[in-house]
């Protein structure tokens, strides 16, 4: 480390020069780089649909979905196979362990159905594999009155031709059921084709969606002037605003880093040669994202957003070092070497311990790995960036630029004296001083079961999703149009457009599902009508669904209003599967759970796909889990906090009577939240062992580490009682904020105690060493936490929430950090004063001295 400091010490220019090219190269990797909504993931997913066109759901079930489900269920990884038989459709879907090769599962799959003798009149059934770069990015609604006929021949011979020239488009399609007459769509009161778009893999979402907008816009042979068309959904959009967010609350980050900096140095100079390390540690981080192939999205854009504060911690170390020789009187260029050597294995372990705490991320298996992962990837790289900053840049710079006019003497001797009184009191109260720092750790978990719990905390969705199902089937889709729901339906949208409350909506009855990729889902029945609302940017969502539920309701239907999730795992869905081998007896069972769940507050939407078996004319739908029957009853969890509505389920689910036979499962987000649970207290106990192995690797030491790592505790006193105060949820953002912390934490401590061991060497006694080393360290100690807190605080406060990575995390590292600073800074001391002696003969001499 050492060694890099002394070659850009000699080679000043050349350091500056390569600085300078890091620059504009991570500003060409910025216009380069792949823009996502989410990370690239390989979802563990296949679906197979299949058609049996005339005959009955059992018909369909023994001669089609038994055999495909028995071909499912025997290939390699498969965890889960579900299905269901409605009408003359089937829809399975086979779940594997993340990690299993997909494209090769899939395969297999197809290969191995493909060979099934099916019953005559069957359609071969069609294998699909759930690929995030098939989602749509783009979904558009053209209508014009007329005709639907000649809006079908307009959609397919000029619009659909003229987006698929658009550069980075990869298909335009109108869903299959809607051009064969299977499935009417109505956007806006006026019927419509949908057409959604598929970029290719490689190409920007934003850039593909512009473009696409804007040749509709500007072409008039591709839309006359008769038709319309209407923007239901754009992924661009979402990107633009989190992009927006994080690039303004990262920039206004670092700024206040850079004031905090100032003042505590007072010098224009020494805060510009510390500040550079931002800028030029995050275009480092995005030039190795790119050449590994990682795009911006709602997870790395959070990894940058969070290491804006983290990344200047190791060059103020560095700098208030130098700045503090210099005032010492040495000369500049030696001040730069000697100064940077005392503190590069410093500052180099608590980089190397932040980094080994994300390890774990890599082997956490399901959508937490995969979803994390590139944040962590992306903190890393900027940390590795910083490190290499702070050991060439800052040095080189603080060389040419810091001189003893820019370093005046006790700047911050005030802050030194207040800290020596309080250390001393500590050192001579080692027990009262214990029994604070325990005291306030045992408080902060009292406060637990005041802290909202739950996977993921809401976004910002601007897009609803409802579903009404009449209670009795019609004998055609036209008779749920003129005079049935979706006349009531438009008749409440339609003002609500007209004043700007929604922008667009879209009515979808028939095959297919009124969201994205129609053709996709065969769930929906004769009797459902499916609406898809987009709401302005900044609109109260929660309270709409609350408005749209219950003005839809009727007597003769079932309503259901939630909104739609896009930036990430589904973290608001309640699932409960109940298997056997009597259907009457599940959809028995079934009903007992919706009267017993029907009460408890937080949970909508509560449902069950059981058939009325007393009617005749109801529909038919069979579901099954890995070969068994099954019912299952879903609900929309409407309360931030999750675990406490999951508690409020399972108190009632313990009271219901099941029929013998009946087993309960319970899945979605409350399965969601112990997995996650579980998952980062295994990572942190991991983190926490990989944090002390580094340090005993880098400080040569078992006992230096030891001391350190019993700072840990004290950073849950402030991160837990920041989450109480603020009433923000402890869910996947937080957890890994306590993540982070640890790595965090240490660093403080290790920039104390590697110096109180240097002071030892020089012959100080342990009491000395402590008093000499904790005032000389405090400054350093008190920027890093100040300007890491401080970047964090737009963050903590933005009013977006259009990210995962955001509020949550950045309150718990705040907290953590405020508390854990000035607890390490006497609490830490006391525990190495108690646990270490001096040597005898330094004993003696200090005996013989009083």
């Amino acid at each position: 480390m050492t060694l890099l400091a002394s070659l850009a010490l000699r080679f000043r220019l050349l350091t500056i020069i390569l600085t300078c090219s890091v620059i504009l190269l991570g500003a060409w990797a910025v216009t380069r780089i792949q823009v996502e909504l989410l990370p690239d993931i390989d979802f563990p997913l296949v679906t197979v649909t299949a058609a049996y066109p005339g005959a009955e759901p059992q018909e369909v079930l023994e001669g089609v979905t038994i055999p495909v489900e028995e071909i499912l269920m025997s290939l390699d990884g498969v965890e889960n196979v579900q299905s269901v038989t409605s009408g003359s459709f089937l829809l399975a879907v086979a779940e594997f362990e993340f990690g299993t090769a997909m494209n090769t599962a899939a395969l297999r799959a197809e290969e191995q159905i493909a060979m099934l003798t099916l019953p005559s009149g069957s359609e071969m059934p069609q294998v699909i594999r759930a690929n995030p770069d098939e989602f749509p990015v783009l979904q558009l609604s053209v209508f014009k009155r007329g005709n639907l006929d000649e809006l079908k021949e307009l959609v397919q011979l000029s619009i659909i031709p003229g987006i698929k020239e658009v550069p980075g488009v990869l298909s335009a399609q109108v869903p299959s059921s809607a051009m064969a007459g299977l499935s009417i769509t109505r956007t806006n009161s006026q019927p419509s084709l949908s057409i959604s778009v598929i970029k290719e893999p490689d190409a920007n979402t934003i850039t593909v969606s512009e473009a696409v907008i804007e040749k509709l816009a500007e072409n008039g042979d591709l839309l006359p002037a008769d038709a319309s068309m209407a923007v239901v959904f754009n992924q661009a959009t979402d990107i633009k605003a989190s992009i927006e967010s994080l690039q303004r609350e990262a920039t206004l980050g670092a700024l206040f880093a850079v004031v905090i900096i100032f003042a505590f140095l007072l010098s224009a100079r020494p805060t510009f040669v510390t500040s550079v390390s931002i800028p030029v540690s995050i275009l480092g981080a995005l030039i190795i994202m790119y050449f590994q192939g990682m795009s911006l999205n709602i997870l790395t854009l959070g990894g940058l957003a969070i290491a804006a504060g983290r990344v200047v911690d190791d060059s103020i170390v560095v700098m208030e070092n130098i700045y503090r020789h210099i005032q010492m009187g040495e000369d500049r260029r030696k001040a730069a070497l000697d100064a940077t050597k005392e503190v590069a294995g410093a500052i180099a372990t608590s980089t190397f311990t932040t980094i080994a705490v994300f390890a774990p991320l890599g082997f956490m298996s399901g959508i937490i790995g995969a979803f994390f992962l590139p944040f962590a990837l992306t903190v890393t790289f900027a940390l590795l960036a910083s490190l290499l900053v702070s050991l060439t840049v800052v040095p080189a710079l603080a060389s040419i630029l810091i001189n003893r006019h820019e370093a005046r003497l006790d700047r911050e001797s005030f802050i030194e004296r207040l800290y020596a009184v309080a250390l001393r009191w500590a050192l001579n109260h080692k027990a009262v001083t214990i029994l604070i720092a325990m005291v306030a750790f045992f408080g902060s978990i009292a406060l637990l079961p005041g802290i909202p719990k739950t996977f993921l905390p809401g976004g910002d969705e601007n897009l609803l999703n409802a579903t009404v199902t009449m209670n009795q089937p019609v004998e055609s889709l036209e008779m749920l149009i003129d005079g049935g729901p979706v006349e009531q339906i438009e008749g409440i949208l339609e003002p609500m457009r007209a004043n700007s409350t929604v922008d667009n909506y879209q009515v979808s009855l028939g095959t297919g599902d009124a969201s994205f990729g129609g053709n996709r889902s065969l769930t929906s029945t004769a009797n459902r009508v499916a609406v898809l609302v987009e709401l302005p940017r900044n609109t109260d969502a929660k309270e709409i669904a609350e408005y749209l539920r219950n003005g839809f309701a009727q007597n003769d239907r079932e309503v259901r209003v939630s909104a739609l999730q896009l930036g990430g795992p589904p973290s608001n869905g309640m699932e409960l599967v109940l298997t056997g081998e009597n259907y009457s007896v599940l959809a028995e069972a079934a009903q007992r759970v919706l009267e017993a769940l029907q009460d408890v507050a937080g949970l909508i939407n509560l449902e069950t796909d059981a058939a009325n078996t007393e009617s005749a004319r109801a529909p038919v739908r069979i579901s099954r889990v890995n070969g068994e029957l099954a019912v299952m009853i879903s609900a929309t969890i409407d309360d931030p906090n999750t675990q406490a509505v999951n508690q409020a389920v399972t108190q009632k689910l313990n009271s219901v009577d099941f029929p013998p036979g009946v087993r309960l499962q319970q899945g979605g987000v409350f399965e969601d939240i112990q997995d996650s649970f579980r998952q980062m207290a295994i990572a942190m106990v991991v983190g926490i062992g990989l944090v002390y192995l580094v340090m005993v690797v880098t400080l040569r030491s078992f006992f230096n580490p030891f001391v350190i790592t019993l700072s840990l505790p004290l950073a849950a006193v402030g991160a837990l009682t920041a989450l109480a105060i603020t009433q923000r949820t402890l869910g996947l953002p937080a957890l890994m904020g306590m993540l982070m912390l640890i790595g965090l934490v240490v660093t403080n401590a290790i920039v104390l105690i590697v110096f109180v061991e240097q002071l030892r060497k020089r012959g100080f006694s342990v009491y000395d060493a402590l008093l000499e080393g904790g005032k000389t360290r405090v400054r350093p100690i008190l920027m890093t936490a100040f300007t890491t807190s401080f970047a964090l605080i737009p963050l903590a406060i933005s009013a977006s929430k259009g990210t995962i990575i955001g509020a949550e995390l950045a309150t718990v590292v705040i907290g953590g950090l405020m508390t854990s600073t000035f607890l390490t800074l006497v609490v830490v001391p006391v525990v190495y004063r108690l646990l270490r002696r001096d040597s005898p003969s330094l004993e003696a001499t200090n005996s013989d001295q009083t």
